[in-house]
């Protein structure tokens, strides 16, 4: 019998195999290098200066500012800190990232493995879920530090809806006759048996998910939504459907504070500049079309071409695990315990690859929130996690398979055939994807460097020299960073390089007499102002407008700022000498979503407290088919 710590050896051998050219040669350069430098740089130092969620980025556009994680889920920069407090640079804080990602990834794998299969076919899986191309695509060509982080939450949050639906105990109900004391007893009672009816798990696995990617969290919850009820016993669905739908609730109060702004605040930011071009619309990005006319054919796009091959091979298992559900329906392989599980996997994976063709391709343009995925590859994430699963269930059924005649027998051995080219499929496909990445470690190392010497109030020479890192640019020791533009104010139009030097505090007109600045650190300005006229004069900010800033002269109250026409923060001074701070004080849907994170948050924690010291719940038990 393998025990866990030699599981755990394994796997990290493994891990250690696919972060191995990392650890080689530096970061790799992405599609996304550019903006994981300047983020992790810009977040990192800002949390460790005190922010403690970064939502404004006061290096990005010249140091103008951007409001990128108002926006952007914060999980990809947060996984960071952890490295960069042990004193690891910019490079080894996103290294250490991706391989926690991939140990989360293994783990989530592996628990549910061991929970399914014997434990060397769990190895197996989570082997395989490390190397998924994919996966490593995300790491090592795209750079989509969220979307790896989003695959790495799946199979947590299937192992959670799995002990929720197994979980025997129900919660009782409130009878008609009790008096309103009783009654609050017994919704408290209900409320702590609930969530040690294991929606804790659930609610902090699907929490994560939110906060991880959102094109990730639309696809896979349109997967998981039926996945309760599929699994659960027939008697058991609505209380299973009601278990796990109200664990997401809780995931979506939690996580509040961030999903407020992007409901209420979009209007604001320039968020149509994601879909610019036709090519940034699923529709327009299938990997296989005229399907319906009987004429296929590839997709040409230069980077979906380079995908076709793990497309292919997700194909190949999705059929090939349907006809091992038919071998075991038929009667020509031994029923498995957990084919419930299994066909679930393969209808999802089938579910996602023809999403990435026009077979089901037509539903995205006259549904707009699907567009919000951008590429119809993006549905490859699910088959990223459920082909491991679904070739370890294949490993389970030929292990567990002990052939009466020469049928039987030619069945078990087209079986092991399919399975022994798709693993070695899988495997080299992933260590292909690492090897064949474009690295420039000089580079990277160089813009660690300056941006480790950047601070509040650093000032640029123009012209800004020469373009680095793709949007970046450098002079000399000098660093400029640009972001991107959907997450600047709709009134922002000032170009990037900017036209001319902007002070970082200056009147209308350009002088800087009489202005002091008295503090300039992240999301906070303050300065005097000495006005000598007899009329209010303007002062510009170096500094993009944005609504969460607010302004209060001397002890008046705050106010909203005004701007510029080309976006620049504008306060206007009265005449005399004046005190003032500019604040990022948020948005009305920030502080929304941060009552509603916090009265959800001292929900859980009621159902918490009451729980402690009652009886553990029953081990779940593995669903029948």
């Amino acid at each position: 019998m393998i025990r866990h710590w030699q599981s755990w050896l394994i796997l990290g051998a493994v891990i250690l195999v696919a972060i191995a050219p990392m650890l080689e040669r530096s970061y790799p350069i992405t599609h996304s290098t550019h903006f994981n430098l300047s983020w992790a740089i810009q977040y990192q130092h800002q949390f460790f200066s005190g922010q403690l969620y970064p939502r404004w980025l006061e290096f990005s556009n010249f140091g103008f500012g951007n409001a990128t994680f108002a926006f952007y889920p914060p999980l990809c920069m947060l996984a960071t800190l952890p490295f960069r407090a042990l004193g690891w640079g910019l490079e080894g804080s996103l290294i250490g990232s991706m391989a926690l990602a991939m140990a989360i990834l293994a783990a989530g794998l592996y628990g549910l493995g061991d929970r399914l299969f014997p434990r060397w076919i769990a190895i197996v899986v989570a082997a395989l879920g490390i190397l998924s191309p994919y996966f490593l695509i995300d790491i090592y060509q795209r750079g989509s530090l969220a979307e790896v982080w989003a695959i790495a939450l799946i199979p947590w949050i299937n192992l959670a809806t799995l002990d929720i639906v197994n979980n025997p105990h129900q919660p009782s109900s409130r009878q008609p006759d009790e008096d309103p004391e009783t009654s609050w007893r017994a919704f408290l009672i209900n409320w702590r048996t609930r969530l040690g009816g294991k929606l804790l798990p659930l609610t902090g696995a699907y929490t994560l998910l939110i906060l991880s990617h959102l094109p990730t969290l639309l696809i896979f919850t349109l997967i998981w939504l039926p996945f309760p009820a599929w699994i659960a016993a027939p008697g058991q669905r609505k209380a299973a459907l009601y278990r796990c739908y109200l664990a997401v609730v809780l995931a979506l109060g939690l996580s509040a504070f961030f999903l407020m702004p992007i409901l209420l605040d979009s209007g604001s930011v320039q968020l149509s500049a994601l879909y610019g071009s036709p090519d940034y619309l699923p529709q327009n990005r299938l990997m296989l079309s005229g399907l319906w006319q009987l004429q296929p054919q590839l997709t040409e796009h230069w980077f979906d071409r380079g995908l076709l091959d793990l497309w292919w091979l997700s194909v190949f298992v999705s059929l090939g695990s349907g006809l091992v559900i038919l071998l075991i329906a038929g009667g020509w392989l031994p029923l498995a315990p957990q084919l419930g599980l299994s066909s679930y996997w393969f209808v999802a994976s089938s579910l996602a690859l023809l999403m990435t063709t026009d077979l089901l391709g037509w539903l995205y343009e006259p549904t707009y929130v699907l567009q919000g995925i951008q590429f119809s590859w993006r549905w490859l994430a699910i088959p990223s996690v459920y082909v491991p699963l679904l070739l370890g269930h294949g490993l389970a059924t030929r292990d567990r398979s002990h052939p009466d005649s020469p049928a039987h027998r030619g069945a078990l051995a087209v079986l092991s055939g399919l399975l022994g080219v798709a693993i070695a499929s899988q495997i080299v496909q992933g260590i292909i994807i690492a090897e064949r990445a474009s690295y420039d470690p000089s580079s990277v190392h160089h813009f660690a460097r300056l941006a480790s010497q950047k601070t509040s109030s650093d000032t640029y020479t123009l012209p800004p020299g020469e373009r680095f890192l793709n949007w970046h640019w450098r002079r000399g020791e000098q660093l400029a960073l640009v972001d991107v533009y959907e997450y600047r104010a709709k009134w922002v139009n000032l170009e990037m390089p900017p036209p001319q030097e902007y002070p970082l505090l200056a009147w209308q007109d350009g002088g800087e007499g009489e202005l002091s600045r008295d503090r300039w650190q992240p999301g906070q300005r303050a300065f005097s102002a000495a006005n000598p006229t007899l009329i209010s004069q303007a002062v510009e900010l170096r500094t993009f407008d944005y609504p969460a800033w607010f302004v209060r002269l001397d002890d008046r109250p705050w106010q909203r700022v005004e701007h510029t026409p080309d976006g620049r923060i504008q306060v206007w001074i009265p005449p005399g000498v004046h005190q003032v701070i500019i604040a990022y004080q948020g948005t009305f849907a920030e502080h929304l979503g941060v009552i509603i994170s916090s009265v959800t948050g001292l929900f859980i924690g009621l159902g918490v407290a009451l729980s402690i010291g009652q009886p553990p719940q029953p081990a779940p038990k593995i669903p029948q088919s």
